[in-house]
C-alpha cells in the first residue's frame, strides 16, 4: 500500500507540474550537455533543476547554446508573466527578510547580495513543496522542525540539513 501511495503521489506531481520543461540542454561551446527541467525564466537567466542531482541552479542564458537561447526566447514571448509567478511565490515579508539578511551579511557587495537572495528564495520555494513519501510523516516533520530551529534565518541551510538528514535516515533504514 505504501508503494502504491508513493507511485500515486509521483504521478500527481507529474500531472500538476505542466510548467516544468524537461529537456537536454547544451553549453555555449556545444561540448557539454545535461538533462534539466526548466523551472522559470528570470531576466537573463533560467532556473534549472538538474535531473542527476535534483539541485536547482540559476544559469545565465549566455552560457547556453544558441538553440537553447532561442527556446528560452520563445517561452518568454509566449508567457512573459511565467517567470514572475515563480518569484512571486515567495511572500513579500519573507522576501524582505531575505533581502535584509543579504544586505547585512554583504553590505559592500551587491553581486553577493543578489546571489544570496537568489539562493535563499530558491531554497524557500523548494522547502514549501518538499515531501518524501519514503520517510514516515512524523520523522520528516521532526527533521524539518530541527532544521528550522537550527537555521531560522537561512532557508538554504534548512534545505541542506533536510536533504542530509533525509538521506541519512534512508541510508540507515535500508532505502538509500
Amino acid at each position: 500500500m505504501n508503494r502504491t501511495a508513493a507511485l500515486l503521489a509521483c504521478l500527481l506531481a507529474l500531472l500538476t507540474s505542466a510548467d516544468i520543461q524537461a529537456r537536454t540542454w547544451t553549453g555555449v561551446d556545444g561540448k557539454i550537455t545535461f538533462e534539466a527541467d526548466l523551472l522559470s525564466i528570470e531576466g537573463d537567466s533560467v532556473r534549472l533543476r538538474f535531473e542527476s542531482t535534483d539541485a536547482e541552479h540559476l544559469i545565465p542564458t549566455r552560457f547556453l547554446s544558441e538553440a537553447d537561447q532561442t527556446f528560452i526566447r520563445q517561452k518568454t514571448t509566449k508567457s512573459p508573466a511565467k517567470s514572475d509567478r515563480k518569484v512571486a511565490s515567495v511572500p513579500p515579508t519573507v522576501l524582505a527578510s531575505i533581502k535584509r539578511e543579504a544586505a547585512q551579511r554583504w553590505p559592500n557587495s551587491y553581486d553577493m547580495q543578489k546571489y544570496v537572495i537568489e539562493q535563499e528564495t530558491a531554497a524557500y520555494r523548494y522547502l514549501q513543496r518538499y515531501e518524501n513519501a519514503r520517510i514516515p510523516a512524523g520523522v520528516l516533520s521532526g527533521i524539518k522542525r530541527e532544521a528550522v530551529e537550527r537555521w531560522s534565518s537561512s532557508y538554504d541551510m534548512q534545505k541542506y540539513v533536510i536533504e542530509q538528514e533525509t538521506a541519512a535516515y534512508l541510508s540507515l533504514h535500508g532505502d538509500g
